[in-house]
């Protein structure tokens, strides 16, 4: 499974949202997930798969590709063939308007990720999905957390989720937990089965 997160502006924090949900789903469900910061690595890597003639719908867990907020034809590539892809907005509502208006092709499913909301996540995301039209499973908010962003800073974010996910909270607040695993839950839905909360097969 292919999923691209982008972002149509600078301060989308694509590479830190990338890395807090492939962590969720490598905790807490015990999936593969194949980070790719680089998404010009991440082609050379395709390429060769290509030419070893392996499919990759057919690899088991997920590859999530970081293309930052860059605009070219290989980032619109993998745009329109990406099986999902998460568009991440800061928190500017002129950059949400101006996707709306001019956004690029893409033909599988669009996950639309605000980061660092200051304000009540939910709030934010109610008034989001009203005034572009969107619909509650196709949108998420992750509220800032002081706490969780200084682990991030020293490269100690995996073990603090890990911790969180386990009960033993490393002193991240609860709804920046609750928010983000919810927001995982989301986008595996979007390609997985689940029976009621329970993932089924993805």
């Amino acid at each position: 499974m292919e999923v691209v997160f982008w972002s149509p502006a600078r301060g989308g924090q694509t590479t830190r949202n990338m890395k807090i949900l492939a962590n969720i789903y490598r905790i807490r469900y015990g999936m593969q997930v194949r980070t790719f910061e680089n998404y010009e690595a991440y082609g050379k890597y395709h390429f060769m798969e290509n030419m070893q003639k392996q499919n990759r719908q057919k690899k088991k867990g997920h590859v999530f590709v970081d293309c930052r907020n860059d605009r070219n034809r290989q980032v619109w590539r993998l745009l329109q063939r990406a099986d999902t892809v998460v568009i991440n907005f800061p928190q500017e509502y002129p950059v949400l308007l101006n996707y709306f208006q001019n956004h690029p092709r893409i033909s599988g499913n669009i996950f639309y990720l605000i980061s660092n909301s200051p304000s009540d996540p939910m709030d934010n995301e109610k008034i989001y999905r009203r005034v572009f039209r969107l619909e509650a499973e196709e949108t998420g908010v992750i509220p800032y957390d002081v706490r969780f962003e200084h682990y991030y800073a020293k490269k100690q974010g995996f073990a603090c989720q890990k911790s969180v996910i386990k009960g033993e909270p490393c002193g991240v607040g609860e709804e920046f937990a609750a928010k983000t695993f919810e927001i995982a839950v989301k986008l595996l839905k979007m390609n997985c089965v689940f029976e009621g909360d329970t993932l089924y097969y993805c």
